[in-house]
């Protein structure tokens, strides 16, 4: 499956690998969202909205959790769009 790869990626901060797993047919960019947010990868995080993600409210908790304030600030900025 692989949207858990793409999940795992994200929060890894592997941006040649979450675009393998989306080539290769992964769909579900809010667990690339949350992966990303997670992880604390802005760039990752910015890619994924710029792709679709909606779960905006679970991956701004996850980065403000995480301790991810530029993320989670940018979440909060796309939450306001």
């Amino acid at each position: 499956n692989y949207n858990s790869g793409l999940s795992g990626a994200a929060c890894g901060g592997h941006m040649d690998i979450v675009q393998l797993m989306l080539s290769k047919g992964a769909t579900d960019y809010n667990r690339g969202l949350n992966g990303a947010a997670s992880g604390g990868h802005m760039n990752i995080v910015q890619f994924m909205l710029d792709k679709g993600a909606t779960n905006l409210d679970s991956a701004f908790e996850a980065a403000e959790y995480n301790g991810h304030t530029e993320c989670a600030e940018l979440i909060r900025a796309a939450m306001k769009k």
